[in-house]
């Protein structure tokens, strides 16, 4: 498994707990520089940008199903408040959390899938011919 995909998983599987780029790099036994490196390489975005697109994905779907409180959603997601939740959802989305609240449509947004992992990659080698030189 490519170090990007054991990224992507660990990401994933840890989205509602802290995450930062040193941390991952030691549970993956890499350098940050390297982790940060190989991720950019194999998706083409900063890893950590991909954790923020994610939980601000994770949040605008809760807004949408209007199951918790903005103050909620945006703890949840990570910030300290709802005032930077609030920059950080406007710059990620173009709308307001209340706006996105009010209205219930997911449809407008450009939403952060997880990542897809990629198969491991295989040499398909076939029978060299032999020829007379």
């Amino acid at each position: 498994m490519a170090l990007a995909d054991k990224a992507n998983w660990l990401i994933e599987s840890n989205l509602a707990g802290e995450i930062t780029l040193s941390g991952l790099a030691d549970r993956l036994g890499v350098s940050p520089h390297h982790l940060a490196r190989s991720f950019v390489t194999s998706t083409g975005q900063p890893v950590m940008r991909h954790v923020w697109q994610r939980r601000l994905t994770l949040a605008a779907i809760a807004l949408a199903q209007g199951k918790a409180s903005i103050l909620t959603v945006a703890l949840d997601a990570g910030y300290g408040g709802p005032e930077a939740f609030a920059r950080a959802f406007r710059a990620e989305f173009g709308i307001t959390p209340s706006a996105l609240r009010r209205s219930r449509r997911l449809n407008d947004l450009t939403l952060t899938q997880p990542l897809q992992m990629r198969p491991p990659m295989t040499a398909i080698f076939t029978a060299p011919t032999l020829t007379k030189l």
